[in-house]
Protein backbone atom coordinates (compact mmCIF):
# COMPACT_ATOMS: atom_id res chain seq x y z
CA UNK A 1 0.00 0.00 0.00
CA UNK A 2 2.81 2.01 -0.31
CA UNK A 3 3.41 2.33 3.29
CA UNK A 4 7.87 2.04 3.63
CA UNK A 5 7.78 2.63 7.17
CA UNK A 6 6.75 3.22 10.71
CA UNK A 7 7.74 5.52 13.26
CA UNK A 8 6.10 6.43 16.81
CA UNK A 9 7.10 9.70 17.91
CA UNK A 10 5.83 12.31 20.84
CA UNK A 11 5.63 12.10 24.10
CA UNK A 12 6.38 8.83 26.44
CA UNK A 13 3.77 9.11 28.52
CA UNK A 14 0.64 10.75 26.21
CA UNK A 15 -0.68 7.76 24.96
CA UNK A 16 -0.91 3.62 26.13
CA UNK A 17 1.50 2.02 23.46
CA UNK A 18 -1.39 -0.77 23.22
CA UNK A 19 -3.39 1.91 20.82
CA UNK A 20 -0.35 1.43 18.34
CA UNK A 21 0.47 -2.47 18.83
CA UNK A 22 -1.82 -3.51 15.82
CA UNK A 23 -0.24 -1.48 13.35
CA UNK A 24 3.28 -2.54 14.57
CA UNK A 25 2.41 -5.83 14.50
CA UNK A 26 0.86 -5.93 10.96
CA UNK A 27 3.89 -4.53 10.17
CA UNK A 28 6.35 -6.75 11.28
CA UNK A 29 3.99 -9.31 9.33
CA UNK A 30 4.35 -7.53 6.54
CA UNK A 31 8.24 -6.86 6.73
CA UNK A 32 7.57 -2.86 7.27
CA UNK A 33 10.62 -1.30 8.88
CA UNK A 34 9.51 -0.22 12.76
CA UNK A 35 11.06 2.88 14.97
CA UNK A 36 10.24 4.82 18.41
CA UNK A 37 11.41 7.85 18.68
CA UNK A 38 11.69 8.35 22.64
CA UNK A 39 13.99 9.36 25.44
CA UNK A 40 13.63 7.86 28.67
CA UNK A 41 13.76 9.58 32.08
CA UNK A 42 12.94 8.60 35.76
CA UNK A 43 9.19 9.33 34.89
CA UNK A 44 8.78 7.98 31.70
CA UNK A 45 11.09 4.63 31.86
CA UNK A 46 8.44 2.34 32.69
CA UNK A 47 6.39 3.99 29.29
CA UNK A 48 9.68 3.23 26.87
CA UNK A 49 9.69 0.15 28.39
CA UNK A 50 6.52 -1.04 27.80
CA UNK A 51 6.41 0.73 24.20
CA UNK A 52 9.29 -1.50 23.51
CA UNK A 53 7.68 -4.78 24.53
CA UNK A 54 4.67 -4.15 23.10
CA UNK A 55 5.19 -2.47 19.82
CA UNK A 56 9.14 -4.55 19.44
CA UNK A 57 10.27 -1.72 16.91
CA UNK A 58 13.24 -2.58 15.02
CA UNK A 59 15.03 0.88 16.01
CA UNK A 60 14.93 2.95 18.66
CA UNK A 61 15.53 7.08 17.97
CA UNK A 62 17.09 9.20 21.08
CA UNK A 63 17.20 6.85 24.19
CA UNK A 64 18.63 9.37 26.02
CA UNK A 65 18.06 7.51 29.92
CA UNK A 66 18.63 4.18 28.86
CA UNK A 67 21.92 4.30 29.89
CA UNK A 68 20.70 4.93 33.66
CA UNK A 69 18.46 1.80 33.49
CA UNK A 70 20.46 -1.44 32.81
CA UNK A 71 17.26 -3.51 32.32
CA UNK A 72 15.97 -1.06 30.25
CA UNK A 73 19.39 -1.58 28.13
CA UNK A 74 19.14 -5.58 28.28
CA UNK A 75 15.85 -5.44 26.64
CA UNK A 76 17.33 -3.13 23.94
CA UNK A 77 20.51 -5.46 23.38
CA UNK A 78 18.05 -8.52 23.74
CA UNK A 79 15.66 -7.67 21.16
CA UNK A 80 18.48 -6.30 18.65
CA UNK A 81 16.72 -3.37 18.66
CA UNK A 82 19.50 -0.03 16.86
CA UNK A 83 19.80 2.67 19.06
CA UNK A 84 19.87 5.61 17.52
CA UNK A 85 21.36 8.74 19.51
CA UNK A 86 20.42 12.50 18.63
CA UNK A 87 22.76 14.21 21.25
CA UNK A 88 21.94 17.81 19.35
CA UNK A 89 17.99 17.19 19.63
CA UNK A 90 19.00 16.24 23.62
CA UNK A 91 20.63 19.58 23.73
CA UNK A 92 18.45 21.62 22.04
CA UNK A 93 15.49 20.69 24.07
CA UNK A 94 16.90 21.03 27.01
CA UNK A 95 17.24 17.11 28.04
CA UNK A 96 21.00 17.58 28.50
CA UNK A 97 23.16 21.03 29.20
CA UNK A 98 25.52 19.54 27.09
CA UNK A 99 27.02 16.94 24.10
CA UNK A 100 29.36 15.98 26.99
CA UNK A 101 26.29 15.70 29.24
CA UNK A 102 25.49 12.42 26.94
CA UNK A 103 26.30 9.25 28.41
CA UNK A 104 27.54 7.48 24.78
CA UNK A 105 30.89 6.39 26.11
CA UNK A 106 28.44 4.23 28.25
CA UNK A 107 26.20 3.10 25.90
CA UNK A 108 29.19 2.38 24.19
CA UNK A 109 30.80 0.17 26.86
CA UNK A 110 27.76 -1.54 27.41
CA UNK A 111 27.34 -3.21 24.58
CA UNK A 112 24.64 -1.33 22.82
CA UNK A 113 26.91 -0.20 19.59
CA UNK A 114 24.70 3.04 19.34
CA UNK A 115 24.62 4.85 16.30
CA UNK A 116 25.37 8.96 16.33
CA UNK A 117 22.16 10.64 14.06
CA UNK A 118 20.97 14.14 13.21
CA UNK A 119 17.39 14.63 13.89
CA UNK A 120 15.87 17.55 11.85
CA UNK A 121 19.29 19.50 11.68
CA UNK A 122 17.99 22.55 10.35
CA UNK A 123 15.73 22.78 12.96
CA UNK A 124 17.79 21.94 16.15
CA UNK A 125 20.88 23.54 14.48
CA UNK A 126 23.11 19.88 14.53
CA UNK A 127 24.07 18.03 11.45
CA UNK A 128 25.35 14.55 10.98
CA UNK A 129 29.08 16.15 10.75
CA UNK A 130 28.37 18.40 14.35
CA UNK A 131 27.24 15.00 15.50
CA UNK A 132 30.59 12.68 14.26
CA UNK A 133 32.93 15.42 15.70
CA UNK A 134 30.45 15.19 18.96
CA UNK A 135 31.32 11.71 19.21
CA UNK A 136 34.75 12.23 19.28
CA UNK A 137 35.77 15.85 20.81
CA UNK A 138 33.45 15.78 23.85
CA UNK A 139 32.21 12.21 24.84
CA UNK A 140 35.30 10.47 25.15
CA UNK A 141 35.51 8.52 22.11
CA UNK A 142 38.18 8.05 19.23
CA UNK A 143 37.77 7.67 16.04
CA UNK A 144 37.95 3.91 16.16
CA UNK A 145 34.43 3.98 17.53
CA UNK A 146 33.21 6.66 15.41
CA UNK A 147 33.80 4.51 12.61
CA UNK A 148 32.21 1.29 14.26
CA UNK A 149 29.78 4.00 15.00
CA UNK A 150 29.28 4.84 11.23
CA UNK A 151 29.15 1.07 10.43
CA UNK A 152 26.49 0.14 12.67
CA UNK A 153 24.52 2.65 10.69
CA UNK A 154 24.86 0.44 7.73
CA UNK A 155 24.49 -2.92 9.36
CA UNK A 156 20.96 -0.96 10.98
CA UNK A 157 19.56 -0.03 7.83
CA UNK A 158 16.94 -1.28 5.78
CA UNK A 159 18.23 -1.82 2.98
CA UNK A 160 17.88 -5.24 1.55
CA UNK A 161 20.94 -7.87 2.11
CA UNK A 162 22.80 -7.92 -1.01
CA UNK A 163 22.55 -3.53 -1.28
CA UNK A 164 23.43 -3.58 2.49
CA UNK A 165 26.70 -5.84 1.33
CA UNK A 166 27.82 -2.97 -1.53
CA UNK A 167 26.78 -0.13 0.48
CA UNK A 168 28.88 -1.53 3.96
CA UNK A 169 32.22 -2.07 1.30
CA UNK A 170 31.51 1.16 -0.32
CA UNK A 171 31.63 3.08 3.27
CA UNK A 172 34.28 0.32 4.52
CA UNK A 173 36.32 1.51 1.68
CA UNK A 174 35.67 5.62 2.07
CA UNK A 175 36.56 5.35 6.01
CA UNK A 176 39.93 3.55 5.08
CA UNK A 177 40.75 5.98 2.24
CA UNK A 178 39.56 8.77 5.04
CA UNK A 179 41.95 7.61 7.46
CA UNK A 180 44.92 7.09 5.23
CA UNK A 181 44.56 10.82 4.03
CA UNK A 182 44.28 12.08 7.74
CA UNK A 183 46.96 10.24 9.16
CA UNK A 184 49.27 10.98 6.11
CA UNK A 185 48.80 14.59 7.03
CA UNK A 186 49.60 14.46 10.17
CA UNK A 187 52.96 13.30 9.99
Amino acid sequence: GGIVGICLAGPEDAQPPGQFERAFRTAARKEIPTAVHANANADTADNLREMLETLQPQRLIGGLGVADDPALAAELEGQGTSLVVTMGEAVALGLIDAYEAYPLKRLQDEGLNPIAASAMPSYYASSLTDEHLAVVNCCGLGADELQTMVLNSVHACWLPEEEKAALELQVSEQLTRLTSEHLDASD
